[in-house]
This record gives structure tokens, C-alpha cells and sequence, in this order.
């Protein structure tokens, strides 16, 4: 595609894409080194939060709690000020049985948004298991 002067037009690359498909062949962890090195590269690449975010949730769904773990800590590190990133983590956290984990994240997502009623019961529930 060539727009102003004749010159080619480089479309940058979607991170959450190219992750996507590297997760069908190895971790999180690995995923989230070339993620590294990616956000470096910003003439090629871009970062979208909440795909970054979606991609957790798809491993998440598919039972893969450790990936999901490792993507929702990159994103909520990344991402802090994002209610659904840090809640997202503390989920993963306490499905993993990482308890005092997810009381932890999900006090922090009730400090960026008291009304979260979702974490507030999860918070309320895990409270009152112990």
C-alpha cells in the first residue's frame, strides 16, 4: 500500500496477534519475553490492553491457569490504572488457590473502583473462608 508520496505504508502489528499464535507452542513465560521485546520495537508493533487482557481470559478458558497468570501479571504491570486487568489477575490468582494473592488484587481493583460488585464478592467470599 503506498498513500503519501509514493512511499509504502508499514502497518504496525497487533502484540496480542503474534502472542496469540506463539501460545499454541509454548508458555507464558516465553510469550511474555518476546512481548518484551516487541513493546520495544514500536514502529512494528502495538499494544492493546485490553486484547492483551482477552488473551489471558482465552488461556484462562482453555484451563491453562499458569499462562493465564503470567499473561494478567504482565498486563496489570503494564496496566495498572485498568480495574479489569488487576481483576482479572487476582481471578486467576485465587483459582489457583493463591488466596491471600487474590484478596491482595482484588482490594487493589476496589481501590481504583469501589463499585466493582463482582470483586467485592469475590473479596466478601474469600474473607469469609477463612
Amino acid at each position: 500500500m503506498k498513500v503519501l508520496y509514493d512511499k509504502p505504508v508499514v502497518l504496525k502489528k497487533p502484540v496480542h496477534k503474534v502472542l496469540e499464535n506463539l501460545l499454541a507452542t509454548v508458555n507464558g513465560e516465553k510469550a511474555v519475553e518476546e512481548y518484551q521485546k516487541m513493546k520495544k520495537d514500536t514502529a512494528n508493533y502495538y499494544i492493546d490492553w485490553l486484547a492483551m487482557d482477552q488473551l489471558g481470559n482465552q488461556l484462562y478458558d482453555l484451563k491453562r491457569y499458569e499462562d493465564a497468570r503470567v499473561i494478567f501479571e504482565n498486563n496489570a504491570a503494564e496496566f495498572p490504572q485498568r480495574d479489569l486487568a488487576l481483576f482479572d489477575l487476582a481471578k486467576t490468582y485465587e483459582v489457583l488457590g493463591r488466596k491471600e494473592d487474590a484478596v491482595t488484587w482484588y482490594k487493589k481493583v476496589l481501590v481504583l473502583n469501589p463499585g466493582y460488585e463482582e470483586a467485592k464478592n469475590r473479596l466478601k467470599g474469600l474473607e469469609s473462608s477463612k
